[in-house]
C-alpha cells in the first residue's frame, strides 16, 4: 500500500517538471523574425536611420594629452592709418622793387623849405618781373604793385631773374640774376634800380 503512494507522488512530480519545462521553451512564432545574437555582440542603443537620413559628422575627438582647440577670437575692426602729408614740390619767389628817388627843389607842403636831398628809395610799381627756369626759354612774369613787392610760387629749382621797367626809373644792375629754390621754402629777391642821379 505504501509503495503504491510512492508511486503515486513521483507520477505527479515528474509531469509537474515536465510542464515546468515546457513552459520556458521559446517560441519561434512568437518573437518573429529575430536574428540570433552572436555572443560577444553588442547591440546598438540607438535604431539605425531610415534610408535616406543622413547623421551629422561629429568632430573627432582631441589626441590624448592634446587640449581641445579654443574658437577663433572676434574679429575686431580695422583702424584705417592715417597718411602722411604731401611732400611739398614748390616754393616761393618774393621780393621788392625800388628805385633812388633825384633830389628835388622848391618848397613842399608842410615841409622846410630848400632843396630835398636825394638818395631816398621809393617802390617801383607795375614793374615787370621774368622768372624763367635755367636752361629752358618759358618765362613766368609777375607785375610789382604798388608797394614794389612781387611773389610767385614755382617748382623748386634754379631760375633766372629779369626785369622790365620804364627806363626813366633807371637801371639794375646784377641782372639778370640765379636764384635757386628750395621746395617749402620761401626765397627772397630785391632788386634795386640805379638812375645814376646823385
Amino acid at each position: 500500500m505504501a509503495w503504491q503512494h510512492l508511486g503515486q507522488y513521483l507520477a505527479w512530480i515528474t509531469l509537474i517538471a515536465v510542464l515546468f519545462t515546457c513552459s520556458h521553451v521559446p517560441d519561434s512564432r512568437a518573437q518573429g523574425n529575430v536574428a540570433p545574437q552572436t555572443p560577444g555582440e553588442r547591440t546598438s542603443p540607438n535604431p539605425p536611420p531610415t534610408p535616406g537620413e543622413s547623421e551629422p559628422p561629429s568632430p573627432p575627438p582631441p589626441a590624448q594629452g592634446q587640449e581641445a582647440p579654443s574658437p577663433p577670437p572676434p574679429a575686431t575692426e580695422e583702424r584705417e592709418t592715417p597718411s602722411p602729408p604731401p611732400v611739398p614740390t614748390t616754393g616761393v619767389i618774393f621780393g621788392r622793387v625800388t628805385a633812388t628817388a633825384p633830389p628835388t627843389t622848391g618848397p613842399k607842403e608842410g615841409s622846410v623849405p630848400g632843396p630835398v636831398p636825394g638818395g631816398s628809395l621809393v617802390p617801383v610799381a607795375v614793374a615787370r618781373v621774368g622768372i624763367a627756369p635755367v636752361g629752358s626759354d618759358h618765362v613766368w612774369w609777375v607785375v610789382t604793385s604798388v608797394d614794389g613787392s612781387f611773389a610767385i610760387r614755382v617748382p623748386a629749382g634754379a631760375y633766372r631773374v629779369t626785369l622790365e621797367a620804364h627806363p626813366s626809373r633807371g637801371v639794375a644792375k646784377g641782372l639778370p640774376a640765379t636764384v635757386t629754390v628750395e621746395a617749402g621754402q620761401q626765397t627772397r629777391f630785391d632788386i634795386h634800380l640805379d638812375s645814376g642821379i646823385r
